[in-house]
């Protein structure tokens, strides 16, 4: 059951990550408009810059999960040869 799991997760990633920016973004940017209605281009500059950075390290981590299964099962594998 876990090993389906992990194989729809991998599967789904990029549209996931594409889905999950694009909503970052339009949240941060609905954020600043809310909280500084006239807030210059740099405040959204960064906003979008941090979004970016905070998306980058929850997708690599989960980078790394992905491939820390696929590790496991060739190793897995390679045990069941011998």
């Amino acid at each position: 059951m876990i090993e389906k799991l992990a194989d729809l997760f991998e599967k789904l990633i990029p549209a996931a990550a594409v889905i999950s920016l694009v909503a970052l973004l339009i949240g941060g940017f609905g954020f600043i408009a809310q909280t500084a209605p006239y807030a210059n281009g740099l405040a959204y500059l960064v906003m979008a810059l941090l979004m970016f950075v905070f998306w980058i390290s929850i997708f690599g981590l989960l980078a790394m999960l992905v491939m820390m299964h696929r590790h496991l099962k060739s190793i897995e594998s390679k045990l069941d040869l011998k």
